[in-house]
């Protein structure tokens, strides 16, 4: 996990974005719905990722 940490906050994406994503995602939120409470689409998409890893 540490390499992935370090990986997307050099993306600028916030570890805390990513899992509050990753809830969302798995409790089927549209990924509109999403990026319409202010996440960006470099977030989703890194959520979206991780979670395909983890499975």
């Amino acid at each position: 996990m540490c390499d992935v940490a370090e990986r997307l906050e050099r993306k600028g994406i916030e570890i805390g974005h990513l899992e509050a994503i990753q809830r969302m995602i798995k409790k089927d939120y549209s990924k509109e719905a999403i990026l319409d409470l202010g996440y960006s689409e470099k977030e989703y998409e890194a959520a979206e990722k991780d979670l395909l890893i983890q499975a």
